[in-house]
């Protein structure tokens, strides 16, 4: 028992540690503090999930994956465990698997707004990364998928008895949100500019979960 108790704190402090690094903006301590946190406490999904960030940061698409990939092996009902992969995925060119995570978050918890937005913004930014390959089915797929979570969320609000909406007082009911409407707008002005013109399309940027 005491052991463990010393893991804990020794894998706590480290993480603190990392923090102060990263805010001096020493990035490879910050970095190395993370590891040894991740080290002593091999269990917790936040070590990893900061290693993520780190990687991600630096440009590290292939370790952030992998991180990404950690934290949610060890929080696998974590909504924002599969948002954070997916965003890793994105960065790292995997659209395909951006958007599957995305999913899974929203089938995680599909009464937090929060999820509605990240598929949305997900799989605008997987669009215009295909767009950008010249692969233009995918790109489709993914558009479109983003420009239907508006009536994803107004079905799922449908399905709500009278009784369950009365009672939803631990937040504000399910409603487009501009976040929602940025990356569904997103969405529809990529596709509908023509092949010709899709350099007029950014190249996928991160969204934020």
């Amino acid at each position: 028992m005491f052991l463990f108790a010393f893991f804990l704190a020794s894998a706590n402090g480290y993480a603190r540690q990392a923090g102060e690094y990263l805010q001096r903006g020493n990035v490879q301590q910050g970095l190395a503090a993370m590891q040894k946190a991740a080290a002593y406490n091999p269990f917790s999904a936040d070590y990893h999930t900061g290693l993520m960030r780190i990687y991600l940061a630096t440009g590290k698409t292939r370790q952030a994956v992998e991180e990404a990939g950690a934290a949610a092996a060890r929080s696998q009902y974590g909504a924002a465990r599969q948002a954070d992969l997916a965003q890793a995925y994105l960065a790292a060119g995997r659209y395909a698997d951006a958007v599957t995570c995305a999913r899974r978050a929203l089938e995680l918890a599909p009464y937090q707004i929060a999820w509605y937005e990240t598929l949305a913004g997900i799989c605008a930014a997987a669009g215009r990364g295909e767009l950008q390959a010249g692969n233009k089915d995918a790109a489709r797929q993914h558009l479109e998928e983003a420009l239907q979570v508006p009536g994803m969320l107004q079905a799922r609000v449908a399905g709500l008895g009278e009784e369950e909406k009365k009672l939803w007082r631990d937040a504000p009911m399910l409603a487009v949100t501009p976040r929602l409407q940025l990356g569904v707008g997103q969405a529809g002005i990529c596709w509908a500019s023509s092949p010709k013109r899709n350099k007029a399309c950014r190249p996928p940027c991160r969204t934020t979960s």
